[in-house]
């Protein structure tokens, strides 16, 4: 089953992403290297996109995924909610201006106002407003309200393909996963992620998917059987928990498929004006506390 739509325009027709990527991929030979994410050295052999880098722009995360988000690959950014993934999303985008790199960000939660009420009082609004202005950020707004994921995945190929963008963040992919769970075929919900993540790899575009849990504690969490979780090269948990009377919120990387990545926690805060603070290894008094209460408890049992 296909959407279809009418209108003053006529029939339109949007066939499942699925359907569409399977028939491109029928008739290509694998993905081609984009120019401007390959280098080749002295020696004339090709470096590959996956080897560079996609910075979050915060020295302490960066460090912690080997460096920042291997080029070209996809990553699940999973968290509770008021965490600060937006944010983080935001710091995502931004850096990756700065380093001369277009963006587009796929907003199904807030609209342009809103996400510049984010950034209000911030270092990041100024930068935020320049690239709406330049268009180096190109805002794409869609009401979460009966989201039809094959003409929102014709939409969205429609902008990659005018912007041509370098980083693509979706927040959220819950509701796209809600949008094909609760559809007529819920059990195409793995391959239309396969093939939204597959068309993502071959136009070598790095994607940072925002997706909300409920659960703020990592040990209760199994994302064995997501499907996003389980395809993306990339998961990062960000969690929010309390101790000693305090919220804390803490990062962590779950996956990072074509790197080495730090297994450690990292606290971080959102304070003004920076945005997001992510603290050095070993520089979180809590993380600290809360390896010694572990330690305590390890030798008790």
């Amino acid at each position: 089953m296909h959407a279809l739509t009418l209108s003053a325009a006529g029939v339109q027709i949007y066939p499942q992403l699925e359907e569409r990527v399977a028939a491109a991929a029928r008739d290509d030979d694998g993905p081609t290297p984009r120019s401007d994410t390959a280098a080749v050295p002295s020696d004339g052999a090709v470096v590959s996109a996956r080897l560079l880098r996609c910075s979050f722009g915060l020295p302490a995360l960066d460090e912690l995924i080997g460096g920042g988000i291997p080029q070209g690959t996809s990553t699940v950014l999973a968290g509770s909610l008021g965490v600060g993934k937006t944010l983080l999303a935001l710091h995502f985008a931004l850096a990756g201006i700065a380093a001369g790199e277009r963006m587009v960000y796929l907003s199904l939660r807030e609209s342009r106002a809103q996400l510049r009420q984010t950034t209000a009082g911030l270092t990041l609004d100024a930068p935020l407003l320049a690239a709406l202005a330049a268009g180096t950020l190109h805002f794409l707004a869609l009401l979460p309200i009966k989201v039809e994921p094959d003409i929102l995945a014709d939409r969205l190929i429609g902008v990659l393909a005018e912007v041509q963008p370098q980083r693509l963040i979706v927040d959220s992919i819950t509701e796209i996963e809600d949008a094909v769970s609760t559809s007529p075929a819920p059990a195409r919900l793995r391959e239309d992620l396969a093939a939204l993540l597959h068309l993502l790899n071959q136009q070598g575009v790095t994607t940072l998917f925002l997706k909300e849990i409920r659960q703020a504690v990592a040990a209760t969490l199994d994302f064995s059987a997501e499907p996003l979780e389980v395809l993306a090269e990339n998961v990062l948990l960000a969690q929010q928990v309390t101790a000693q009377g305090q919220l804390h919120r803490i990062i962590s990387v779950l996956k990072l498929r074509y790197s080495a990545h730090d297994t450690a926690l990292r606290e971080f805060t959102i304070a003004t004006p920076a945005g997001i603070v992510v603290q050095p290894d070993q520089a979180s008094l809590f993380l600290r506390h809360l390896a010694d209460e572990q330690e305590t408890q390890r030798r008790e049992e």
